[in-house]
Parts: structure tokens; C-alpha cells; sequence
């Protein structure tokens, strides 16, 4: 199968509702979301699969499977339909795969070009477990200390999404110096 075209900003139907049969998704060069059913309404969705990743399952009729990049850079991907691979080893497997998505019952939101500025703290008593960076427009730090106390800083500069942390606190700093407008929200637990 030739590779298909997965971007960042909308989900892509991989194996369309009209299939009932095992499926393999091969991610071929950047990470994805991958998720079952109806299309999703949230950005963040579904089951991460780093790139290199293979995932195998079946799908019931009238159920579809749908795919995001993680990132703002577009994923390729290959499905190969009625077989089932295990490794790089193409055979019969059993794979069972259930997905569940994340929902947290805090968060708040900001925006320097509001009435927030810089630094940006975000530090509630609950854990940030999700930031989203929906507006940058130059590039900013941000600064995660864990809930194990290790401080990690990853410069951002365009649209994000960090989720991979369970955070104490985070801090946005304007790492260029101009001011530029960030804005966007957390949600933790």
C-alpha cells in the first residue's frame, strides 16, 4: 500500500466504516494518534504510536479508524488491510486494543496579549497533566518541573501540545525577548 499523508490540524479516516477486517497501520516517520470509531472532536485524542511503531487490530463494520500527527509536522503512514503484523513479521496475531482518552476535571487558560504577561506561571494545587500552546508567535520557554522535582525546559516556538509530564508547575518565559503573544490552557487532576 502507498504511504498516506497524515497532518497535525485535522484527523485523517485510515480504514473507512465500510471495512470489517484485521488492518495494520504502520507509522513511518513522525508520531500519531490513532483512534476508533466516530471522528474525534478533540486535537488529543486516541492512542500515541511513535514513529516506526506498528499497530495491528480489527475493526467491527461501521467502525472507522482515524489518524492525527502529533506534532505540526505531517506523519506518513501505510495500512495494510486484511492482514495483521507482528513485528516485521507478517502472520496472524491476536491483538485486542481498547482506547480511552484523557479527561481531567481542572484547567484554567492564558494569554499575553490579555491580561496575563510574562512569565506565564502556571501552578495549581492540582497536577498539570496537559499543556496546550494554541498561540505562539515567537518562541517562548517552557519550563516543567515535575512531580518527581526534575525541571525540564523545551523551547517552543509555533503551536504545541505537551502532555507527556505530570507537572508540579509550569512557567512560560518569553525566550526571545519580544514580547511576543502566547496564549493557551493546562488541565490537570
Amino acid at each position: 500500500m502507498a504511504s498516506r499523508n497524515v497532518p497535525g490540524d485535522e484527523w485523517v479516516e485510515l480504514v473507512p466504516s465500510t471495512m470489517e477486517d484485521d488492518y495494520s497501520v504502520i507509522v513511518e516517520d513522525a508520531p500519531i494518534y490513532l483512534y476508533p470509531g466516530d471522528k474525534p472532536a478533540q486535537p488529543v485524542a486516541g492512542l500515541p504510536l511513535r514513529a516506526g511503531a506498528i499497530q495491528s487490530g480489527q475493526l467491527d463494520r461501521f467502525t472507522a479508524l482515524w489518524a492525527r500527527s502529533q506534532t505540526d509536522v505531517d506523519a506518513s503512514v501505510r495500512v495494510v488491510p486484511n492482514i495483521r503484523i507482528d513485528g516485521s513479521n507478517e502472520r496472524a496475531v491476536t491483538v485486542s486494543t481498547s482506547v480511552q482518552t484523557d479527561t481531567y476535571d481542572r484547567g484554567g487558560e492564558f494569554d499575553t496579549g490579555g491580561s496575563d504577561s510574562y512569565p506565564v506561571e502556571i501552578d495549581p494545587a492540582e497536577t498539570v497533566q496537559h499543556v496546550l500552546l494554541s498561540i505562539v508567535e515567537g518562541e517562548v520557554d517552557v519550563e516543567i518541573e515535575t512531580t518527581d522535582g526534575d525541571v525540564v525546559t523545551i523551547p517552543v516556538d509555533g503551536k504545541a501540545t505537551i502532555d507527556s509530564y505530570s507537572a508540579e508547575s509550569v512557567t512560560i518565559t518569553d525566550a526571545s525577548g519580544s514580547a511576543a503573544r502566547v496564549a493557551g490552557g493546562w488541565a490537570g487532576e
